[in-house]
């Protein structure tokens, strides 16, 4: 049977690639012919059929037999590759099950190849889940694609171990020649590793862009053909005003102006060029959204391994405001260090560890001398104890402190200053410093003093003014009555001369007064020359008649003393208040000494006397054997109101009225004294060339009235009656008033008869200046002579401006007063 030869050759390996074609002259079935094929027959030909066809057929089948062998050849060295590659091979049939699996799916997957043969399953269990839906329709189309189309992806696999494992999964369908599917061959490599590194890469690049995109400072990168940006973080989008699409791909010409990108292009270039870093400090650029801005830029080349730059990076950082707080700073410092108010800062237990010029200069000591000295350094012995602890209770506790000290200089003079201290604190609150800021006040202390002595001075000149009108209009009473007494010619001699002692110490008092107002400012001082010797000689004269017989009183006067220009009536009042002083200081008895003296005063002597100048001067010395003053007491004499005399006895003025009347006369005053000594004033006065002149007046009978009628206004009762007995003596008609508008009325009445109206300037209701404007008002031709006994400087020029013919100051003589009312009324 040529089915049984067809299996012996087959079965026998030596034979098994001999080609065996069956014949068969009969019909047979066809299953006949599948067992034929399957006992290895290569191939079934029926007869009858022709020689050439025959020969066709079996050719044909040879053809096929070869192409097999090939094939099984084939299989066999891929297989063998297979069974030793890396990688994890294997062949599918279209139903999905393994054909083959190579060895290496073990060590991969830890599934044997025999277990994948025999459940076809397996592949997909160990699938990773979170891919399996993917590889799942993957397998479903690789079916359907075209012959060489291959697929690659990447998945996940769980091993039998339960470890991770990636696949870089190759899939391709294979076809048999007749175009039918005959499966597909896959390749599985393990790319576990080249997954964890890539993974290890992008959290690497990952943390690389989260710390670029969080740096606050501009990042950016330009290519190094075109310098356009290819890169920016979120900092440099928020710092130029532009979104990240706007800027990429832009350079420098498309947001600046011409003349900056230029600028910016030449550094690129360079740092390009030169392949290094480049540190630009300070660079100002012109932002869409904050305006101008300061950045401080560092350009970085980045150079490829072939050794050339292939792009720029920079680093931006945005300096504005540390630049406005730097300048601040520095503002701050050298407005510290040129302020007026001096400044200090000691640590946290008051030991000094800064101080500006303005303190050196304040205190006198330079900044070398104060660093690490205590605060104390300035301490004087002006202050209570209480005033330090009390400032460092607070400061210690945190509060501020302001105050006023009272210091000492390097060189111990004492200054004033007001201070505010203030802590200071580090950033943990810990309390480290203190900063005082100090502003002398020295001078305003002074001005302050001087302000007070002033509106003493004022409140002086107030009451003086008011008790001069007063004391002034007594003044003038008792002088009318001694004339009136002295009229009397049958009056002794005796009497005669007591009264004009009575009228000359009426002049006298009425001339301390006109003084007294001098000093407060109160009235005009009439400087001319004087003979000092002389003035000094009539208060000798004067002051024996006061001073107690136990007092002794000598002059030493310089012959030939040279002249000064002086008021007679305020060197007398030197003279009478110092040597009244003297008199106090001596109850038990004593010396009185005045002595003047011709000066010529030196550099030298000068330089410690503010206000002195070199030159010749007149000295006049009023020295005492008193009880003296100790220094501290003599130190405050010339201050108005201070007196060392007992409540009751002193008002505290007669030196400080001296004072100022020496100030006035450009000289100066020096106290000398000691306890249980005396004491000595001396006054220096400017001398002047020029030689006084003497004034001979000769006496003569006051001119007399023609009756004509005058009236005259003043509010002193006293004062109208005596005026009106020397009026009416002198051969004057006199109408009376003791208000203005009552003297408005009279002249009114009497207008045609009056020839002169005699006006006091100071009266209750409608005064003297308001009186004088009504009355010219009424009658433009009145004659008016006003009279007062308060003193004002320049009043009189007012007066005579607002049409008086003539101004008198009260006590006025009865001649002086006759011979003023017929010139005015002899006026044409």
């Amino acid at each position: 049977d040529g089915r049984e030869v067809c299996r012996l050759i087959k079965s026998n390996p030596e034979t098994a690639d001999i080609s065996v074609v069956l014949l068969s002259s009969i019909q047979v079935q066809s299953d006949s012919q599948a067992e034929a094929l399957e006992r290895g027959a290569d191939g079934y030909i029926a007869r009858p059929i022709p020689n050439r066809e025959l020969v066709a057929r079996v050719k044909s089948i040879l053809k096929l037999k070869n192409a097999e062998n090939r094939l099984r050849e084939s299989e066999a060295r891929y297989r063998t590759v297979a069974d030793f590659t890396y990688s994890w091979e294997y062949w599918v049939t279209p139903e999905g099950d393994f054909l083959y699996v190579s060895p290496s799916s073990e060590r991969i997957s830890g599934y044997s190849a025999e277990e994948f043969i025999s459940d076809p399953d397996l592949m997909n269990r160990i699938i990773h889940p979170d891919d399996r839906n993917m590889m799942l329709e993957h397998y479903h189309n690789m079916r359907k694609v075209i012959p060489d189309a291959v697929d690659a992806r990447d998945f996940r696999i769980i091993r039998r171990d339960g470890a991770i494992r990636w696949i870089a999964h190759v899939c391709q369908p294979v076809y048999g020649q007749d175009g039918q599917s005959s499966g597909r061959r896959g390749s599985n490599r393990d790319i576990t590793e080249r997954k964890l590194a890539e993974e290890a890469v992008q959290r690497s690049e990952k943390f690389l862009e989260q710390v670029v995109e969080n740096i606050p400072d501009m990042i950016f990168v330009k290519d190094a053909e075109n310098l356009r940006f290819v890169r920016f973080n979120k900092a440099g989008e928020d710092l130029l005003g532009y979104s990240r699409e706007n800027l990429l791909g832009k350079n420098d010409y498309d947001f600046f102006p011409v003349a900056q990108a230029d600028f910016f292009t030449a550094k690129d270039r360079a740092v390009l060029t030169d392949g290094k870093l480049l540190d630009i400090p300070e660079e100002e650029i012109e932002t869409k959204l904050k305006g101008k801005r300061t950045l401080h830029t560092k350009k970085i080349p980045i150079i490829e391994a072939d050794g050339i730059a292939q792009f720029l990076l920079g680093i931006s950082e945005d300096i504005t405001e540390r630049k406005q707080s730097e300048e601040s700073q520095k503002l701050l410092i050298a407005a510290i260090e040129q302020a007026a108010e001096g400044v200090v800062i000691t640590d946290a237990t008051g030991i000094i560890q800064y101080v500006n010029p303005a303190e050196e200069k304040i205190s006198g000591y330079s900044r070398a001398e104060l660093i690490g000295q205590g605060a104390d350094i300035y301490k004087s012995d002006k202050h209570h104890e209480d005033l330090h602890a009390n400032m460092w209770e607070n400061i210690r506790t945190g509060n501020v402190w302001q105050g006023r000290f009272s210091n000492r200089k390097k060189d111990g003079t004492e200054y004033h200053e007001d201070a505010t201290i203030s802590p200071i604190y580090d950033e943990s609150g810990k309390l480290t410093n203190f900063v005082a800021v100090k502003h002398d006040v020295t001078k305003q202390i002074t001005l302050q003093e001087q302000l007070l002595q002033a509106q003493k001075m004022e409140a002086i000149g107030t009451l003086a003014g008011g008790f001069a009108h007063d004391f002034n209009n007594k003044l003038q009473v008792i002088d009318g009555y001694v004339d009136l007494m002295l009229f009397d010619k049958d009056m002794p001699e005796t009497a005669k001369s007591e009264l004009e002692v009575i009228k000359q110490t009426v002049h006298s008092s009425a001339e301390l007064i006109k003084g007294m107002m001098v000093f407060v400012r109160k009235a005009p001082m009439e400087l001319r020359p004087i003979e000092l010797n002389k003035l000094v000689a009539q208060t000798r004269s004067m002051l024996s008649r006061s001073m107690p017989k136990m007092i002794e009183i000598d002059l030493l006067l310089d012959d030939d003393l040279w002249t000064i220009n002086a008021a007679p009536n305020q060197i007398d009042q030197i003279l009478m208040n110092l040597s009244i002083n003297a008199r106090d200081a001596m109850p038990d008895g004593g010396r009185l000494t005045i002595k003047t003296q011709n000066l010529e005063l030196e550099e030298e002597f000068c330089l410690a006397r503010p206000g002195a100048k070199p030159g010749r001067y007149v000295m006049i010395a009023v020295s005492d054997t008193g009880t003296g003053m100790d220094k501290e007491t003599a130190s405050h004499i010339f201050e108005p109101f201070f007196t060392t005399k007992a409540s009751g006895k002193g008002t505290g003025l007669g030196l400080a009225v001296v004072y100022g009347i020496v100030e006035q006369h450009n000289g100066w005053i020096i106290c000398d004294s000691e306890p249980s000594v005396g004491s000595t004033f001396r006054i220096y006065f400017p001398a002047i060339e020029e030689v006084p002149q003497e004034q001979y007046f000769e006496k003569k009978e006051p001119p007399r009235g023609k009756a004509e009628t005058i009236l005259l206004v003043d509010d002193e009762p006293d004062l109208l009656q005596i005026i009106v007995r020397l009026l009416n003596r002198a051969n004057y008609r006199v109408i009376t008033s003791t208000h203005g508008k009552d003297a408005l009325e009279l002249y009114e009445k009497h207008r045609k008869e009056i020839r002169l109206v005699i006006l006091d300037l100071l009266m209750p209701g409608m005064g003297g200046k308001e009186c004088l404007r009504a009355l010219f008002r009424m009658d433009p031709n009145s004659r008016v002579l006003m009279v007062s006994g308060y003193h004002e400087e320049g009043i009189a020029e007012k007066l005579k401006d607002a049409g008086a013919k003539g101004f008198m100051w009260k006590p006025f003589d009865e001649p002086e007063l006759l011979e003023k009312i017929r010139e005015i009324i002899d006026e044409e």
